[in-house]
């Protein structure tokens, strides 16, 4: 069992993802002049649930190629076999759902951001649509995913505009 929650663990890439989420949902909240509150709380753990999202869902996608690669069969959990295909796709699924519930606590704004967040997160990965395999979706997905969408929603849910 403790095997199988450090793989779970181990595929939100929690290491790659905390700094660079919250700097950039800081920027939103600061922006729109906000204060440290549960409403800031709840935007910084959706925004890292929905970048989790995207990464797990790369790495269960990912995990036949990562499999044949030395140097990514050991960082993906699911190549590695410590996660079955099955639970890394179930375990993706709870984050979006969780990111989403997060996500409409917020407001309608950061709610249709966040799930556009995460159904970028989705096809870019997803083997029949594979949004990183054609250069400019792959770039803009990158500069979306990894900034704007979680600069946007935490800059509307504290009431934001560019009015």
């Amino acid at each position: 069992m403790k095997k199988r929650i450090d793989a779970l663990i181990r595929l939100t890439r929690y290491k790659e993802i905390t700094f660079f989420v919250a700097v950039t949902t800081l920027l939103g909240v600061a922006a729109a002049q906000g204060q440290f509150s549960l409403k800031f709380i709840i935007v910084l753990a959706a925004n890292w649930l929905a970048v989790a999202f995207a990464f797990m869902i790369n790495d269960v996608e990912d995990a036949p190629d990562d499999a044949l690669n030395p140097l990514k069969i050991n960082r993906n959990p699911v190549s590695s076999g410590d996660l079955s295909n099955r639970a890394g796709y179930w375990a993706s699924g709870v984050v979006a759902l969780l990111a989403a519930i997060s996500y409409a606590a917020l407001g309608i704004w950061p709610f249709v951001l966040g799930i556009i967040s995460l159904a970028l997160g989705f096809f870019y990965s997803w083997r029949p649509y594979r949004l990183k395999n054609m250069a400019f979706f792959d770039m803009l997905s990158h500069c979306m995913l990894l900034a704007g969408l979680q600069f946007l929603p935490a800059f509307l849910a504290f009431g934001g505009s560019s009015t």
